[in-house]
């Protein structure tokens, strides 16, 4: 049979257009009849559809897919033989394969490159847990579309796959038979020796070293001489070719791309947490931590004076939480003390001036300079007992607050005696402009 456009196949799906065609056979988007829903049919070219192997192997594929629970491995929906022409319906994929991206970019970031291949482990990892090994893994195999916003990759192509639950009877009479493509397959592989999970990984390294790289490892004249290659080449520092690359991604191809099987990852768990290791994603900053952020400093602080210090970081909450609150405490405090100084020296100065007015007024606290009882400063000692009437202090009597400064020279000084002691006076402190001393 040959497809072609508007035609139906198994009086189900309508063919809409070609996307591809190779020796092999073709793949067409068509639509389902009942469904309306648009899906991928692939099917088997003429020649091949002529022998029994290549569709015992067809319908292998289309059985191997069917049987995978992954997103990352294309999902198989259908599989029928229409006019003798086998065909496999599958879902219908938007985007590139990782060969035509490679092509375009010639390499790829370390970071495109782990999050892309850790899928693919991830997909692997399903299809060895159904006892399925691909045995034919590569670029062109591994298409990248996109889900919502993120990009998502998909195995492709179980046609050359081995399964334990399926029949592998092509596969005892095929001995010495090349399976797969030379170019990413296994050292185990090109000897046509028999094959387990650990294959897989192996060509997961290699397309890894593409990748990163630009360069395919065992490119030989022929496919004997490519295959020859994989079994002896050594295998170069990625970090030779492109220096930028840190010196772990050596150590992971040194294990990815160990020719003794029990050499290398024995899992693709295990391949995928060391690809994973080779670099860490930045993490988007969280709702949480951007509530922490402090405001800029207010118009206050400017106003008294105060030089802002710097913002706190994001992720010390401790400064944030305790530091930040004991220093406004202390500066609080710290403005209290000095505003109380400074109304009791005023209150001082103005009971020695009402003294020196009115020598028989008793000096007596202004109550409307009194601080409130919670920010009175800590008691100090008592005052010494009232003086005789006799020794009060006169108008020419200089004042023990005063003391710093000598009185007139109008005034003769009087007899020495103890100063009296006072709770605002300070050594060395200046009068007050107002009175004229």
């Amino acid at each position: 049979m040959e497809p072609s456009p508007e035609q139906l196949v198994d009086r189900k799906y309508r063919l809409v257009r070609l996307l591809a065609e190779g020796g092999m056979g073709s793949i067409w988007v068509a639509s389902h009849e009942r469904l309306g829903t648009q899906v991928v049919v692939k099917f088997m070219g003429g020649k091949l559809a002529s022998t029994q192997q290549a569709r015992r192997r067809f319908e292998r594929e289309a059985k191997a897919a069917a049987h995978l629970n992954s997103p990352h491995v294309v999902r198989v929906f259908d599989y029928g033989v229409d006019d003798n022409t086998p065909y496999i319906v599958m879902e219908l994929l938007e985007g590139e394969d990782l060969q035509t991206r490679l092509a375009r970019e010639r390499r790829l970031p370390l970071h495109e490159t782990v999050r892309l291949l850790s899928q693919v482990a991830r997909g692997l990892a399903a299809a060895h847990a159904a006892g399925i090994v691909h045995r034919d893994l590569k670029p062109s195999n591994l298409f990248v579309t996109t889900v919502g916003d993120e990009e998502v990759v998909k195995i492709l192509d179980f046609g050359v796959a081995k399964a334990d639950s399926l029949d592998d009877t092509l596969d005892r009479t095929a001995s010495g038979v090349l399976v797969g493509s030379p170019l990413w397959m296994s050292p185990e592989q090109a000897r046509s020796q028999p094959v387990d999970h650990r294959s897989d990984l192996w060509s997961l390294g290699v397309v890894a070293f593409a990748l990163l790289t630009g360069r395919h490892l065992f490119r030989g004249k022929e496919m004997v001489d490519t295959a020859l290659r994989v079994c002896t080449d050594p295998i170069p520092k990625a970090s030779s070719l492109r220096p930028e690359l840190p010196t772990a991604v050596d150590t992971f191809f040194t294990r990815a791309l160990a020719r003794p099987v029990g050499a290398r990852f024995q899992s693709a768990e295990e391949m995928a947490t060391a690809l994973a290791d080779l670099t860490s994603l930045p993490q988007p900053l969280s709702r949480h931590t951007e509530s922490l952020v402090p405001t800029p400093t207010s118009s206050a602080d400017e106003v008294r004076g105060e030089t802002p210090g710097p913002a706190p970081s994001v992720r010390d909450d401790s400064l944030m939480t305790t530091e930040a609150p004991s220093r406004a405490r202390g500066r609080r405090g710290a403005r209290w003390a000095l505003l109380a100084l400074a109304l009791t020296g005023t209150t001082a100065i103005g009971f020695v001036a009402r003294s020196q007015l009115d020598p028989g007024a008793a000096p007596e606290p202004s109550a409307s300079l009194a601080l409130p009882p919670a920010q009175e400063p800590p008691a100090l000692e008592s005052a010494p007992p009232p003086m005789p009437s006799a020794q009060r202090a006169t108008p020419s009597s200089p004042s023990p607050v005063l003391s710093a400064r000598p009185s007139p020279p109008r005034v003769s000084p009087p007899a020495k005696r103890a100063p009296r002691s006072s709770p605002t006076s300070k050594p060395g402190a200046q009068p007050h402009p107002v009175f004229g001393i």
